[in-house]
């Protein structure tokens, strides 16, 4: 599938008609970057005019959301060139349209900025970088309509992906994407605690595709997926797992050598090799397998609990699940036309 780029510009058309839209939210967020970042820091670090040193993330865990992206997270953070927390900072889809500030979203960093400063000021430059997990980033149907740019539309034409774009252009996405219905019964356990009731789950999931079928009927995958009201109106995330229709969006923003995409699948299958490939992207020193063994060990019990997860098990209804993959089906065959890869089918696991 072709793709046609447009970096940080609008995905569609202008919808603006000639009814002036009255707006209470009036900050308009494509003005930020890109900044003047420091060739002296591997990170994008900067003196903005309040002259408070700052650094913003080097690359984003975009996604899927669930337990998946959180262990590859923690796991990335294990190179000692790379500072941070587990923590995920929801300013991008969430923070910024419940009124936290920029600088709210920069003070979020402060320890590693103070790192990456301590370094310039020791040894005159620094490798060190830093990464936002907030793995709901990929799949976010939140705030897009309050973004400028978005007046009278129906779906978005700028959404979360054209900002980061904007904010740093040699920024670096990554996704890791487990079946979208593994995915969703590893967030489910995950929120059930490891004790998930089938019966309840079923009714979710019925309730949650009835939804959208309904929604479907009326308006376009593409609006239904970036619709919050029918995403909060279901009781599982079940948006979160139409890859295809958010995929098609980030690929026309960010180009192949800035947008990784991995499958969890191959990443519990061969950890070691995806965490070459990830820190390869990543552009860090490799580590040798002494090192290598202490951030992934496959027989640990942690281990095999995530892999666990992803599967379905005695845990939840057989009929659940083939509900699942009827509904994913469409996305999933999409999304190996949008990504020139037939592994996307999952037919392999």
């Amino acid at each position: 599938m072709k793709t046609v780029f447009v970096e940080d510009e609008p995905l569609y058309k202008s919808c603006a008609s000639d009814v002036v839209v009255q707006r209470q939210w009036t900050q308009t967020f494509l003005t930020l970057g890109p900044f003047r970042y420091m060739a002296r820091s591997k990170n994008p670090c900067w003196y903005p005019d309040d002259g408070k040193f700052t650094c913003i993330p080097y690359f984003f865990l975009a996604g899927a959301a669930g337990p998946g992206s959180a262990d590859i997270m923690q796991k990335i953070m294990l190179h000692p060139d790379v500072l941070g927390s587990m923590e995920q900072v929801n300013w991008w889809d969430v923070g910024r349209h419940a009124g936290q500030s920029w600088d709210s979203y920069r003070e979020r960093f402060q320890k590693e900025t103070e790192q990456i400063l301590l370094d310039i000021n020791s040894m005159k430059s620094s490798t060190k970088i830093f990464g936002d997990s907030t793995s709901t980033y990929f799949a976010s149907p939140t705030g897009w309509e309050r973004l400028s740019g978005n007046e009278n539309c129906e779906e978005p034409r700028i959404t979360l992906a054209s900002h980061l774009r904007r904010l740093r252009v040699k920024g670096l996405i990554m996704a890791v994407l487990p079946h979208p219905t593994r995915r969703l019964l590893a967030e489910f356990r995950m929120l059930s605690k490891g004790k998930p009731n089938a019966k309840q789950f079923h009714e979710y999931v019925e309730q949650a595709i009835g939804a959208y079928k309904n929604c479907f009927q009326t308006f376009s995958i593409r609006q239904c997926a970036y619709n919050k009201t029918v995403a909060d109106s279901v009781k599982i995330s079940l948006h979160e797992g139409m890859y295809s229709t958010y995929m098609e969006d980030w690929i026309r923003i960010f180009p192949p050598e800035q947008f990784l995409v991995l499958r969890f699948e191959d990443y519990v299958k061969s950890p070691v090799p995806t965490l070459r490939s990830i820190y390869a992207f990543l552009g860090l020193p490799e580590i040798d397998e002494g090192q290598l063994s202490m951030v992934v060990d496959p027989t640990s019990e942690e281990f095999r609990e995530l892999v666990r997860n992803h599967n379905p098990g005695d845990s939840f209804l057989p009929e659940t699940v083939n509900l699942l993959n009827q509904f994913y089906d469409p996305f999933i065959r999409t999304l190996s036309e949008v990504q020139e890869d037939a592994k996307f089918t999952w037919k392999d696991t």
